[in-house]
């Protein structure tokens, strides 16, 4: 039977090997990228580990028909990148945290072996009704519905 977690491992995988995540990371950040199954949010990584991406589950639901087991479960993708650049009026981890949220979803959608569909995208805020990002911490919450099946 294959497990939630164990995909979300797949997908820790997907995202350290990506070439495309590497090159981006490399040329913005002149590192590359951490990827965590799991975190505390109590103890959330710190800034030295950035750009990083953290995965996790919200909730499944499992059907059984006949011999299959088909299980729905929903996943986040929480990327956080540092960037202190500004031009002009242009603050670059708005543009940079979209483009790494952006290569990271098409480098899973590209490479699991499960159907995923990306449904929401937000921008996590101590206020909902103003979701503004804080310089120089950028952040960005994905999350996606992801199908397995099994016989």
């Amino acid at each position: 039977m294959i497990k939630i977690s164990d995909v979300l491992i797949d997908i820790q995988g997907i995202l350290l090997s990506s070439s495309a995540i590497g090159a981006f990371c490399q040329v913005k950040y002149g590192k590359a990228i951490s990827v965590f199954v799991g975190a505390d949010v109590n103890n959330l990584e710190n800034i030295d580990q950035c750009p990083y991406v953290i995965l996790d589950r919200s909730f499944s639901n499992l059907e059984r028909k006949n011999l299959a087991i088909n299980i729905d479960a929903n996943l986040y993708a929480f990327f956080c990148i540092y960037q202190k650049s500004i031009t002009g009026n242009v603050y670059a981890g708005v543009t940079e945290i979209d483009e790494f949220a952006q290569i990271a979803r098409w480098e899973i959608i590209n490479n699991i072996s499960h159907p995923i569909e990306f449904m929401k995208e937000y921008i996590p805020s101590e206020k909902e009704e103003t979701p503004l990002r804080v310089h120089p911490i950028y952040t960005l919450i994905d999350t996606a519905k992801i199908k397995i099946m099994e016989k």
